[in-house]
């Protein structure tokens, strides 16, 4: 299997948020047929507020990060959600909306659509998310988002204010 790219939304509002983004990074690059290949500033972003467990918590880090994967849709969001346990995320089953010491989304795997239960590609939400959008805009603004268009045309069409820079990814 020839690599794809595959893009990834990071996200942290527990602990040190940029030190857990970049080490989850490092794990990623770490990782069999997984390259990191580029990654965005990191934005600071408020929490989403909405949802009926939804309650104030800390402002996230986010990042977005282009992979090169030769691994299978399903097998890279079983990596993903490793390193998110390694960095001592807990999901329980139900529960959303959450602070968390690390968040990693699948946003998009190539040009491939996937629904199948516990795995949505493009995820079903991002170009609704202004804290995917500007950061996939800094390294992928002409990358095309399977039934969406390009990011670049997504985040003109969300109107949201700009995000503030929390740090350099370096």
């Amino acid at each position: 299997m020839s690599a794809r790219i595959a893009w990834v939304g990071l996200g942290s509002n527990l602990g040190d948020s940029p030190a857990l983004l970049r080490s989850a990074l490092r794990a990623l690059d770490r990782q069999p047929g997984i390259r990191v290949s580029a990654v965005s500033a990191f934005y600071r972003t408020p929490a989403l507020t909405a949802g009926p467990q939804a309650a104030p918590q800390p402002d996230y880090c986010n990042a977005v990060a282009a992979l090169r994967s030769s691994l299978e849709a399903e097998a890279l969001l079983d990596v993903l959600l490793r390193i998110e346990r390694e960095h001592g995320r807990l999901r329980q089953a139900g529960v959303r909306w959450q602070a968390r010491e690390l968040d990693l989304d699948l946003l998009c795997f190539g040009a491939e659509v996937i629904e199948r239960p516990g795995l949505s590609v493009p995820h079903p939400e991002l170009h609704r998310r202004s804290f995917v959008l500007e950061p996939w805009h800094d390294i992928g603004a002409a990358v095309h988002i399977p039934g969406q268009g390009l990011v670049a045309r997504c985040r003109r069409a969300l109107h949201a204010p700009a995000l503030s820079l929390w740090a350099s990814r370096a």
